[in-house]
C-alpha cells in the first residue's frame, strides 16, 4: 500500500493523503460545523472510530451500524460552540454530559439533523438516539 512511482520514488503525500481522505469521509469540520459520517463508504456498514481531531480543539469518536450513526462522543480541549450536522436516520438525538445529565434532546424530526452545543474546556458529551414518540 505504499505510494511508489517510477523510478522507485516514495511519495509521502500519496500515503498520507489516503488517511486524510478516510478521516474526511467520517468527520468533516469546517466553519464551526461538524458533519458526522458525511460520506460513509457503503462497504463499511458497521464500525467505530476514536480520536478523530476536529477544528476548535475537539476530539471525536463515532459508532455506526448498518450504515447508520448510533452514537458519538465529543471531547473539548477548550471552550467552544459547535453546530452538529447529523446524518438522516430513524430516531431522535439526545446529548448528555459525562455524568449522564441531559443537555439536548430533539423532540421532533425538524430538530433531529442540526444541534448547537456549547462545550466547556475539558468537557465530554455523548450523543445517542432514542426512538421517536409515536402517539395515537
Amino acid at each position: 500500500m505504499f505510494d511508489l512511482h517510477p523510478p522507485r520514488l516514495f511519495q509521502i503525500d500519496g500515503n498520507l493523503g489516503i488517511t486524510a481522505a478516510i478521516a474526511e469521509s467520517l468527520l468533516q469540520s469546517h466553519n464551526g460545523t461538524l458533519r458526522l459520517l458525511p460520506a460513509l463508504p457503503p462497504s463499511w456498514p458497521d464500525g467505530d472510530v476514536r480520536g478523530l481531531r476536529a477544528r476548535g480543539g475537539l476530539t471525536v469518536g463515532l459508532s455506526w451500524r448498518r450504515g447508520v450513526l448510533t452514537g458519538a462522543e465529543l471531547r473539548a480541549a477548550r471552550g467552544t460552540t459547535v453546530d452538529l450536522h447529523l446524518p438522516e436516520r430513524a430516531g431522535l438525538p439526545v446529548v448528555t454530559d459525562d455524568q449522564g445529565n441531559l443537555l439536548v434532546a430533539a423532540t421532533a424530526a425538524g430538530d433531529a439533523r442540526r444541534l448547537r452545543l456549547r462545550l466547556a474546556a475539558g468537557s465530554r458529551h455523548r450523543l445517542t438516539y432514542r426512538a421517536p414518540d409515536i402517539g395515537h
